[in-house]
């Protein structure tokens, strides 16, 4: 399949010296805010794709969808006002079998530690027996009982079934689809584009 990664120019010049990348946990960005939902993604990524190779810890990000089928390839208008810096848009065909898909907008619901719920009569139903044990996960994340804990990482399977049509009406083709896998190899490569990121946070300050 085809996919599209937004990475540091400094990526890609590992990529050229020697064949192969692999994220490097001191530099991943939200790891350490969000460690239940990317332990999650990773065990997902170890059952759908096998063991991650050799000195590699967390997967690599990348887009199938940006916004929907009709505009796949994240358009670098967007993304160079979100950066700074010097990057590269890089595109690339993995195998279907070392991808794992999900849902961008249902993520945050990972990254929160929230329950994802298939109706409001099933949210309601959850939440009702949390507080009847004096749970509540926007408090405590995560929760101290195992069998609560685990009923919230199930419901994040429902990210990763992408012709599933929940209470958003979203169908397969309008999602915003990313991806994740292990590592990004030279001969992978289909497409290198270079950009500058011209956003800092001294623009928004007094």
């Amino acid at each position: 399949m085809r996919l599209w990664t937004i990475q540091p120019l400094a990526v890609w010049r590992i990529l050229e010296h020697t064949g192969v990348f692999h994220t490097d946990p001191a530099h991943s960005a939200h790891k350490d805010d969000f460690p239940e939902a990317y332990d999650w993604i990773v065990r997902r990524l170890r059952q759908h794709a096998g063991p991650s190779p050799e000195g590699c810890e967390l997967p690599i990000w990348a887009w199938h969808q940006w916004r929907g089928a009709a505009r796949p390839k994240p358009d670098l208008r967007w993304f160079r006002h979100k950066t700074e810096g010097d990057f590269v848009r890089i595109a690339v065909e993995i195998t279907d079998n070392e991808v794992l898909l999900s849902d961008f907008d249902l993520w945050y619901s990972c990254m929160n530690y929230w329950y994802l719920p298939v109706s409001r009569a099933d949210d309601r139903r959850f939440t009702k027996s949390l507080r009847e044990r004096g749970l509540d996960y926007y408090k405590t994340r995560p929760l101290p009982d195992p069998q609560y804990h685990a009923r919230i990482e199930q419901s994040w399977e429902r990210i990763l079934d992408l012709d599933r049509v929940g209470r958003d009406k979203v169908t397969r083709e309008n999602r915003w689809i990313q991806a994740v896998f292990w590592e990004l190899r030279r001969d992978q490569v289909c497409e290198v584009t270079p950009f500058r990121g011209t956003w800092s946070d001294r623009k928004s300050r007094p």
